[in-house]
């Protein structure tokens, strides 16, 4: 489960919690640079996909 970090100001970090125990902070831009790499995969099989008919 992600928790706000900041409250009231812009969303820049996520607490990662499991049983009420932290287990992680995730900023903004770990989750944007994952889903660009995630994209990036889905586009080289595309890619491929469509070269090879």
């Amino acid at each position: 489960m992600a928790r706000r970090e900041h409250g009231t100001g812009p969303l820049v970090q996520l607490t990662v919690m499991k049983h009420d125990a932290l287990v992680g902070i995730v900023s903004i831009g770990d989750v944007v640079k994952s889903r660009i790499r995630e994209t990036e995969r889905e586009a080289g099989v595309l890619c491929k996909y469509v070269a090879n008919g």
